[in-house]
């Protein structure tokens, strides 16, 4: 999907550059007038092509799929190790908790 974007973003910002090079090839526009206008389209595109990175950020379908904490302590990680020291009742683990400011 984000390879469509793209392709799609620019075919269209080619056909701006090409309505403005055109223009100016036929009198319509000055040396100068183009190169603003030209200067003018290439800072639009940057916030355009984030805006697209953004859409593809917030679609739902594609993603990263967020693990809820019940599924991240029952995998191997950190996050099981650490529940697993906060329901240890020895003295060591508490030490070991204590080390890093976490509570038990």
């Amino acid at each position: 999907m984000d390879v469509a974007r793209q392709v799609a973003l620019n075919i269209i910002f080619f056909g701006i550059y090409v309505v403005i090079f055109v223009q100016t090839a036929s009198g319509q526009y000055s040396v100068g007038t183009m190169v603003l206008l030209v200067q003018m389209v290439t800072m639009a595109r940057m916030p355009v092509t984030s805006m697209s990175y953004l859409v593809q950020d917030r679609d739902p379908a594609r993603g990263p799929r967020r693990r809820i904490p019940d599924e991240l302590a029952v995998s191997s990680g950190i996050y099981s190790e650490l529940l697993a020291l906060q329901a240890s009742a020895s003295r060591a683990d508490r030490r070991r908790l204590a080390a890093y400011d976490i509570a038990g």
